[in-house]
């Protein structure tokens, strides 16, 4: 985990009434900083969504959603090693959710790991084979190994997604 050294447990905010000033304290939980997080990755500020991703796993140490924020901004940066252990750990603490397997295969395709990757995206699919973006990684991994015809199989499957994505 990398350190952001922001206060996450709480944000004051001040309003004057008359000659007093009042300060109020509002709670931020770990899935809202998540949330928000990923809404920063979302919309390409790799920055925020890395600080608070930090912010809420100092809050919630298990949450599978900030571990895979961490692995997508950490790869994006190169960081690919330190993308798989983040990676892993959202599929420790997420291991049903076949976008966590799906994030894991994606930070090691990053490190140069087909192999491994595919294991890693076989994961997700067992978990939702209908898993249009793991169909078209599956793809792509199976033709850089030399499985051309699983790979047109897999791509012509997620195709048939388009446009009715889940």
């Amino acid at each position: 985990m990398i350190a952001s050294g922001t206060l996450i447990d709480m944000a004051a905010g001040e309003w004057v009434a008359g000659d007093e000033v009042s300060r109020t304290f509002v709670s931020v939980d770990a899935e809202e900083l998540a949330t928000r997080a990923s809404e920063a990755l979302a919309s390409g500020d790799d920055s925020e969504a890395l600080r608070l991703a930090n912010d809420a796993l100092e809050l919630e140490h298990k949450s599978s959603l900030s571990w895979r924020i961490l692995a997508y901004c950490l790869g994006s940066m190169g960081r690919h090693f330190d993308a798989i252990d983040c990676a892993l750990s959202a599929v420790r603490y997420g291991s049903h959710d076949a976008i966590n397997h799906y994030t894991h295969a994606w930070a090691l395709r990053g490190a140069q790991k087909p192999n491994e990757a595919l294991t890693a995206i076989d994961e997700a699919l067992d978990i939702n084979p209908d898993f249009p973006d793991a169909l078209s990684m599956r793809a792509v991994l199976r033709r850089e190994l030399g499985d051309h015809e699983g790979s047109i199989a897999d791509m012509r499957k997620a195709k048939s997604f388009d446009g009715h994505r889940h």
